[in-house]
Protein backbone atom coordinates (compact mmCIF):
# COMPACT_ATOMS: atom_id res chain seq x y z
CA UNK A 1 0.00 0.00 0.00
CA UNK A 2 2.80 2.38 0.85
CA UNK A 3 4.58 1.78 -2.45
CA UNK A 4 1.39 2.21 -4.47
CA UNK A 5 0.60 5.43 -2.63
CA UNK A 6 4.04 6.82 -3.35
CA UNK A 7 3.66 6.02 -7.03
CA UNK A 8 0.29 7.74 -7.09
CA UNK A 9 1.82 10.94 -5.72
CA UNK A 10 4.73 10.74 -8.15
CA UNK A 11 2.69 10.06 -11.29
CA UNK A 12 1.71 13.72 -11.68
CA UNK A 13 5.28 14.84 -11.03
CA UNK A 14 6.52 12.32 -13.59
CA UNK A 15 4.58 13.96 -16.42
CA UNK A 16 5.65 17.43 -15.33
CA UNK A 17 9.25 16.23 -15.33
CA UNK A 18 8.90 15.51 -19.06
CA UNK A 19 8.56 19.20 -19.88
CA UNK A 20 9.61 21.09 -21.89
CA UNK A 21 10.13 18.19 -24.30
CA UNK A 22 6.62 16.80 -23.92
CA UNK A 23 4.53 19.94 -24.41
CA UNK A 24 2.68 18.63 -27.48
CA UNK A 25 -0.55 18.39 -25.45
CA UNK A 26 -0.41 22.15 -24.88
CA UNK A 27 -1.11 23.04 -28.51
CA UNK A 28 -2.90 19.94 -29.82
CA UNK A 29 -6.51 18.90 -29.18
CA UNK A 30 -6.57 16.12 -26.58
CA UNK A 31 -9.45 13.64 -26.66
CA UNK A 32 -9.90 11.14 -23.83
CA UNK A 33 -11.81 8.17 -25.22
CA UNK A 34 -12.85 4.60 -24.45
CA UNK A 35 -13.13 3.73 -28.12
CA UNK A 36 -10.32 3.07 -30.57
CA UNK A 37 -9.83 3.69 -33.35
CA UNK A 38 -11.58 7.05 -33.36
CA UNK A 39 -13.03 8.17 -36.68
CA UNK A 40 -13.06 11.95 -37.19
CA UNK A 41 -15.33 13.63 -39.76
CA UNK A 42 -14.18 16.96 -41.18
CA UNK A 43 -17.16 18.60 -42.84
CA UNK A 44 -16.94 20.28 -46.22
CA UNK A 45 -18.54 23.71 -45.84
CA UNK A 46 -21.41 24.55 -48.24
CA UNK A 47 -21.20 27.60 -50.49
CA UNK A 48 -23.96 30.22 -50.52
CA UNK A 49 -25.10 31.71 -53.84
CA UNK A 50 -27.14 34.70 -54.92
CA UNK A 51 -30.75 34.08 -55.86
CA UNK A 52 -31.53 35.90 -59.10
CA UNK A 53 -34.81 36.69 -60.88
CA UNK A 54 -33.66 35.11 -64.11
CA UNK A 55 -34.74 31.71 -62.98
CA UNK A 56 -31.37 30.23 -63.95
CA UNK A 57 -30.47 26.82 -62.57
CA UNK A 58 -27.75 26.73 -59.92
CA UNK A 59 -25.82 23.54 -59.23
CA UNK A 60 -26.03 22.75 -55.52
CA UNK A 61 -23.42 20.56 -53.90
CA UNK A 62 -24.72 18.53 -50.99
CA UNK A 63 -22.99 18.18 -47.62
CA UNK A 64 -19.94 16.00 -47.40
CA UNK A 65 -16.99 15.20 -45.18
CA UNK A 66 -13.62 13.56 -45.15
CA UNK A 67 -12.76 11.00 -42.49
CA UNK A 68 -9.56 10.23 -40.62
CA UNK A 69 -9.12 7.34 -38.20
CA UNK A 70 -6.66 7.58 -35.31
CA UNK A 71 -5.79 4.39 -33.45
CA UNK A 72 -4.02 4.24 -30.09
CA UNK A 73 -0.48 2.99 -29.68
CA UNK A 74 1.13 1.85 -26.44
CA UNK A 75 4.28 3.58 -25.19
CA UNK A 76 5.94 1.63 -22.39
CA UNK A 77 9.06 1.84 -20.22
CA UNK A 78 10.25 -0.34 -17.36
CA UNK A 79 12.95 -0.45 -14.69
CA UNK A 80 13.97 -3.22 -12.31
CA UNK A 81 16.65 -3.34 -9.61
CA UNK A 82 17.81 -5.72 -6.88
CA UNK A 83 17.49 -4.81 -3.21
CA UNK A 84 21.24 -4.63 -2.62
CA UNK A 85 21.61 -2.05 -5.36
CA UNK A 86 18.85 0.15 -3.96
CA UNK A 87 20.13 -0.13 -0.37
CA UNK A 88 23.46 1.45 -1.29
CA UNK A 89 22.02 4.44 -3.15
CA UNK A 90 21.86 7.91 -1.55
CA UNK A 91 18.39 8.46 -3.08
CA UNK A 92 15.09 6.50 -3.26
CA UNK A 93 15.33 4.36 -6.39
CA UNK A 94 11.55 3.97 -6.71
CA UNK A 95 11.02 7.72 -6.84
CA UNK A 96 13.77 8.30 -9.38
CA UNK A 97 12.68 5.40 -11.61
CA UNK A 98 9.08 6.62 -11.48
CA UNK A 99 10.15 10.04 -12.71
CA UNK A 100 12.33 8.63 -15.47
CA UNK A 101 9.71 6.16 -16.73
CA UNK A 102 6.93 8.73 -16.72
CA UNK A 103 9.24 11.11 -18.54
CA UNK A 104 10.14 8.51 -21.17
CA UNK A 105 6.51 7.60 -21.90
CA UNK A 106 5.38 11.22 -22.13
CA UNK A 107 8.25 12.19 -24.40
CA UNK A 108 7.60 9.24 -26.73
CA UNK A 109 3.93 10.23 -26.97
CA UNK A 110 4.91 13.81 -27.77
CA UNK A 111 7.43 12.68 -30.39
CA UNK A 112 4.67 10.76 -32.17
CA UNK A 113 2.61 13.95 -32.25
CA UNK A 114 5.49 16.06 -33.56
CA UNK A 115 6.18 13.41 -36.23
CA UNK A 116 2.54 13.54 -37.38
CA UNK A 117 2.67 17.32 -37.58
CA UNK A 118 5.97 17.47 -39.47
CA UNK A 119 4.97 14.57 -41.71
CA UNK A 120 2.49 16.67 -43.70
CA UNK A 121 3.67 16.71 -47.30
CA UNK A 122 4.71 20.07 -48.73
CA UNK A 123 2.07 19.90 -51.46
CA UNK A 124 -0.69 19.41 -48.86
CA UNK A 125 0.02 22.48 -46.71
CA UNK A 126 -2.13 25.63 -46.69
CA UNK A 127 0.29 27.03 -49.29
CA UNK A 128 3.72 26.28 -50.70
CA UNK A 129 6.30 25.92 -47.95
CA UNK A 130 8.08 29.21 -47.34
CA UNK A 131 11.76 29.11 -48.24
CA UNK A 132 12.49 32.13 -46.07
CA UNK A 133 13.65 31.63 -42.50
CA UNK A 134 11.31 32.24 -39.59
CA UNK A 135 10.79 35.98 -39.02
CA UNK A 136 7.91 38.35 -38.41
CA UNK A 137 7.28 38.41 -42.17
CA UNK A 138 7.27 34.62 -42.43
CA UNK A 139 4.94 34.28 -39.44
CA UNK A 140 2.47 36.76 -40.92
CA UNK A 141 2.60 35.04 -44.33
CA UNK A 142 1.94 31.62 -42.80
CA UNK A 143 -0.87 33.10 -40.73
CA UNK A 144 -2.40 34.71 -43.83
CA UNK A 145 -2.27 31.50 -45.88
CA UNK A 146 -4.00 29.48 -43.16
CA UNK A 147 -6.65 32.17 -42.69
CA UNK A 148 -7.35 32.04 -46.43
CA UNK A 149 -8.24 28.37 -45.92
CA UNK A 150 -10.83 29.54 -43.36
CA UNK A 151 -8.83 28.08 -40.47
CA UNK A 152 -7.63 29.86 -37.35
CA UNK A 153 -3.88 29.46 -36.70
CA UNK A 154 -3.34 29.00 -32.98
CA UNK A 155 0.29 27.95 -32.54
CA UNK A 156 3.81 27.98 -33.92
CA UNK A 157 6.09 25.10 -32.93
CA UNK A 158 9.82 25.59 -33.38
CA UNK A 159 13.24 24.42 -32.29
CA UNK A 160 15.30 26.21 -29.64
CA UNK A 161 17.45 27.80 -32.38
CA UNK A 162 14.40 29.55 -33.81
CA UNK A 163 13.32 30.70 -30.37
CA UNK A 164 16.12 33.25 -30.49
CA UNK A 165 14.21 35.15 -33.17
CA UNK A 166 11.41 35.84 -30.70
CA UNK A 167 13.82 37.79 -28.52
CA UNK A 168 16.04 39.41 -31.18
CA UNK A 169 13.54 40.34 -33.91
CA UNK A 170 12.08 43.66 -32.74
CA UNK A 171 8.90 43.24 -34.80
CA UNK A 172 8.18 39.96 -33.00
CA UNK A 173 9.48 40.86 -29.55
CA UNK A 174 7.58 44.14 -29.29
CA UNK A 175 4.27 42.48 -30.26
CA UNK A 176 4.58 39.33 -28.17
CA UNK A 177 2.84 38.89 -24.83
CA UNK A 178 5.34 36.70 -23.00
CA UNK A 179 4.30 34.01 -20.54
CA UNK A 180 5.36 33.58 -16.94
CA UNK A 181 8.77 32.13 -16.12
CA UNK A 182 7.35 28.67 -15.43
CA UNK A 183 5.45 28.71 -18.73
CA UNK A 184 8.60 29.62 -20.65
CA UNK A 185 10.47 26.79 -18.96
CA UNK A 186 7.73 24.44 -20.20
CA UNK A 187 8.24 25.78 -23.71
CA UNK A 188 5.16 28.05 -23.82
CA UNK A 189 6.91 31.28 -24.83
CA UNK A 190 4.07 33.72 -25.43
CA UNK A 191 1.40 34.96 -27.86
CA UNK A 192 1.89 36.92 -31.09
CA UNK A 193 -1.15 38.13 -33.06
CA UNK A 194 -3.33 35.43 -31.51
CA UNK A 195 -0.78 32.70 -32.24
CA UNK A 196 1.03 30.99 -29.36
CA UNK A 197 4.75 30.25 -29.60
CA UNK A 198 5.95 26.84 -28.39
CA UNK A 199 9.55 25.71 -28.15
CA UNK A 200 9.76 21.98 -28.86
CA UNK A 201 12.89 20.05 -28.01
CA UNK A 202 11.54 17.29 -30.26
CA UNK A 203 11.34 19.49 -33.37
CA UNK A 204 14.91 18.57 -34.37
CA UNK A 205 14.20 14.85 -34.04
CA UNK A 206 11.01 14.86 -36.14
CA UNK A 207 10.86 11.99 -38.62
CA UNK A 208 10.43 14.46 -41.50
CA UNK A 209 11.12 18.17 -42.06
CA UNK A 210 13.04 18.33 -38.80
CA UNK A 211 14.18 21.70 -37.52
CA UNK A 212 11.50 23.59 -39.46
CA UNK A 213 8.94 25.79 -37.68
CA UNK A 214 5.31 24.67 -38.05
CA UNK A 215 2.19 26.83 -37.71
CA UNK A 216 -1.29 25.43 -37.47
CA UNK A 217 -4.83 25.35 -36.17
CA UNK A 218 -4.70 23.19 -33.03
CA UNK A 219 -8.22 21.89 -33.63
CA UNK A 220 -6.91 19.82 -36.54
CA UNK A 221 -4.03 18.03 -34.82
CA UNK A 222 -5.54 15.61 -32.31
CA UNK A 223 -4.16 13.36 -29.61
CA UNK A 224 -6.40 10.38 -28.87
CA UNK A 225 -5.81 9.10 -25.32
CA UNK A 226 -7.20 5.66 -24.58
CA UNK A 227 -5.34 5.38 -21.28
CA UNK A 228 -3.22 8.09 -19.72
CA UNK A 229 0.07 7.54 -17.93
CA UNK A 230 -0.22 4.46 -15.71
CA UNK A 231 2.57 3.49 -13.31
CA UNK A 232 2.62 0.04 -11.69
CA UNK A 233 5.19 -1.09 -9.11
CA UNK A 234 5.94 -4.78 -8.63
CA UNK A 235 8.11 -7.05 -6.51
CA UNK A 236 9.77 -10.35 -7.35
CA UNK A 237 12.12 -12.54 -5.38
CA UNK A 238 15.09 -10.35 -4.49
CA UNK A 239 14.17 -7.43 -6.75
CA UNK A 240 11.71 -4.65 -7.28
CA UNK A 241 10.61 -2.73 -10.30
CA UNK A 242 8.12 -0.40 -11.88
CA UNK A 243 6.68 -0.12 -15.34
CA UNK A 244 4.69 2.64 -16.94
CA UNK A 245 2.73 3.04 -20.15
CA UNK A 246 0.46 5.34 -22.13
CA UNK A 247 -2.04 4.31 -24.82
CA UNK A 248 -2.41 7.21 -27.21
CA UNK A 249 -1.63 8.45 -30.69
CA UNK A 250 -1.79 11.63 -32.75
CA UNK A 251 -3.29 12.38 -36.14
CA UNK A 252 -3.72 15.30 -38.54
CA UNK A 253 -7.33 15.90 -39.57
CA UNK A 254 -6.82 18.52 -42.27
CA UNK A 255 -3.47 19.25 -43.90
CA UNK A 256 -4.40 22.70 -45.17
CA UNK A 257 -4.80 23.92 -41.57
CA UNK A 258 -0.99 23.92 -41.30
CA UNK A 259 2.02 25.70 -42.77
CA UNK A 260 5.79 25.47 -42.62
CA UNK A 261 8.82 27.64 -43.28
CA UNK A 262 12.56 27.10 -43.49
CA UNK A 263 14.63 26.83 -40.34
CA UNK A 264 16.47 29.87 -39.01
CA UNK A 265 20.15 28.98 -39.05
CA UNK A 266 22.10 32.16 -38.36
Amino acid sequence: KGVAGAVGVLSRIAREAAFPAANFRDYATVLQTDEVPVKFHVRAAPTAYEVTSSGSTVLVTGPGSTTTSVDAKTWKAEAEWDLEYAEDLPFPELAVSTMEIGNACAVQEAQAGVNALHGIADASLAATELTTAVSDTAIMEMRRDILIKNRAPSFVEFDAANERQVYTNANIKDRTIFGEILDIRRGAIGDFMGVSFYRSQLNKSASANSGQPMMGDGRFIVLVVRRDLTLTPYETKGSRGIWGSIRSNAGVLENTAFHRCAAWTS
